[in-house]
């Protein structure tokens, strides 16, 4: 046996490179991952069969620092104590380990997340996430759903086969939809509290190819810096109300389509629902119905006729989109016509008329009478 211990640490990455074949590394390059662990008192055993290939394994603790994954999602600044349950090597093809993460926090697209605990589990063709849970947002994140919501435990998985598929199932609840706007540098009213769960896999880690659900809760929501909305907003001439409750059900299709199955938002005096497509590059196929809870828009047959009018199809770049009445839309027009993106035109900086683009010069030129 011989006890480990490291001040400085140890580059992750190299540390793998020693005992993992080519297809592991491939994965982990595509997520982009690195940082340093410092073993605490790590103990490691050795054999040395006759004839055949050596064998170790290790046990204790770790300390990880500077960790890192390009993504997505990208992580930044990752750190935590890992307590190495077991690891065995016996060869390239055949490995396995358990290791404990308790009081982890890193950056993860721009939200701190903090406190995290977890079970990271590790075999030949495959990284396993579970029973993680962490604080965000003033809210958590969860792999081991509430008993009521009689659904499995959840579990974040990595395919180390070379092209590191990936697989994620996990809720959130308490999201401050304020604290999200901090975070992220939003701009406009937003506020509320936010739920829900993520159930997504892929091929590849690339978002465009996900497959799966997610669903979100809104509940007291303020969402005025969604552009979509805002845009209704304008139209009806309100101010951005403040929601009871909200809905979105969303469908990954693959090859960067979300099919959006329910959308609904309730009001006091005001319903929003919605439906159809939008894609990952932000562009929109929406239909949108916007209604009063006056008395006539309660009849039935009243409603019916309502609905022909209110109905609106949003369409066009996130950025800008595009309403239209649905209704006379559909009957005179057809479906709605393709918008382009706005042209992007890089902001140049206008010319510095006293130095010369031919022979570059620190110097500057003294001005001319």
């Amino acid at each position: 046996t011989l006890t480990v211990l490291s001040a400085g640490g140890l580059k992750l990455r190299r540390q793998i490179e020693v005992v993992a074949p080519p297809r592991v590394l491939a994965s982990l390059d595509l997520i982009g991952l690195d940082g340093r662990i410092s073993p605490s008192r790590v103990v490691f055993g050795m054999q040395w069969p006759a004839g055949g290939t050596p064998r170790f394994d290790a046990h204790g603790p770790l300390q990880v620092s500077g960790f890192v994954l390009t993504g997505p999602p990208e992580v930044s600044s990752g750190a935590g104590a890992v307590e190495c349950e077991e690891f065995i090597w016996k060869g390239p093809e055949d490995f396995s380990g358990r290791f404990r993460l308790s009081g982890g926090s890193a950056m993860v697209a721009g939200v701190r997340v903090q406190e995290a605990e977890a079970l990271v589990t590790l075999e030949p063709t495959l990284i396993r996430v579970s029973e993680f849970h962490a604080r965000a947002l003033d809210g958590r994140i969860f792999t081991d759903f509430p008993a009521e919501s009689a659904r499995e435990p959840g579990e974040i998985t990595l395919g180390l086969a070379g092209h590191a598929a990936v697989r994620a199932t996990f809720g959130f609840d308490g999201f401050r939809l304020e604290r999200m706007g901090e975070e992220l540098g939003f701009r406009g009213p937003l506020a509320g509290r936010l739920d829900g769960m993520v159930d997504v896999r892929s091929a590849d880690p690339s978002p465009i190819h996900y497959l799966g659900t997610t669903q979100l809760n809104i509940s007291e929501g303020v969402l005025g810096t969604v552009p979509v909305l805002s845009q209704i907003w304008s139209l009806l001439g309100v101010q951005t109300p403040v929601f009871r409750e909200g809905r979105l059900a969303m469908r990954f299709l693959g090859e960067g389509r979300i099919l959006v199955e329910q959308l609904a938002l309730n009001h006091a005096l005001l319903e929003v629902t919605g439906e159809r497509m939008i894609t990952m590059d932000s562009y929109l196929g929406l239909k949108v119905t916007v209604r009063s809870f006056g008395f006539l828009g309660r009849l039935p047959l009243v409603r019916d006729v309502l609905d022909f009018i209110v109905e609106q199809d949003v369409y066009g770049p996130a950025s800008a989109p595009r309403l239209r009445q649905r209704g006379f839309g559909k009957l005179f027009e057809g479906d709605p016509p393709k918008v382009p993106f706005p042209l992007w035109v890089p902001n140049v900086p206008p010319p510095d008329r006293d130095r010369s683009p031919v022979l570059p010069s620190e110097r500057v030129l003294a001005p001319r009478s």
